[in-house]
């Protein structure tokens, strides 16, 4: 159901709410019915102002709505329509992982996902800072080069937000006797 007031809270508090809404059972279960309809007029009767961001990084296999980039285009102008028809105080923010990006695999490529112009409000990127993996090598990507695959592309005709992101740290530590904290310190 619609986080009403959740929604309500931080709207009270002159915040701009982001909210992930997921078709966890797969796209084809995303139908024009009533539980989205409902959904919607939910989120219009809250009146605040909601960046909806509806099945994110599309383009990693660990989604249900990963894989089919048509089927995909088609679901998500479903919802933006029924969004525009019964919330216009929802703007729709399409947000892509920036990993895997392989322009040689359509399931894979960020912008084989891309519902069009007229179907996005906003892009996002989905991204996090692996300082180390799980074997125990460091990471040397500059990590704005991972907002680049869509400032470059889109920026220029749609405002950009980073929707996810986090610091991460892997370890080959394995049981260690007590839970530390430790700080990377990017160069």
């Amino acid at each position: 159901p619609f986080p009403m007031e959740w929604v309500k809270y931080y709207d009270s508090k002159g915040v701009v709410v982001q909210v992930a809404f997921e078709p966890n059972g797969g796209l084809h279960e995303v139908v024009d019915g009533p539980y989205i309809r409902e959904w919607a007029r939910q989120a219009n009767k809250s009146g605040a102002m909601i960046l909806l961001r509806w099945a994110s990084e599309m383009n990693g296999s660990w989604v249900a709505w990963y894989g089919n980039p048509p089927l995909y285009i088609q679901k998500w102008r479903l919802i933006y329509n029924i969004m525009k028809e019964e919330a216009p105080n929802v703007a729709m923010v399409w947000a892509p992982n920036d990993i895997p990006n392989n322009p040689q695999s359509p399931a894979n490529y960020i912008h084989s996902y891309y519902p069009g112009d007229e179907y996005v409000d906003w892009v996002g990127i989905d991204f996090y800072a692996v300082y180390y993996y799980e074997n125990g090598t460091p990471e040397r990507t500059d990590h704005r080069e991972k907002l680049r695959v869509v400032y470059d592309t889109y920026a220029s005709r749609k405002p950009i937000i980073i929707c996810e992101w986090a610091a991460t740290h892997y370890t080959t530590r394995v049981n260690p006797p007590e839970w530390t904290i430790d700080y990377a310190i990017a160069q």
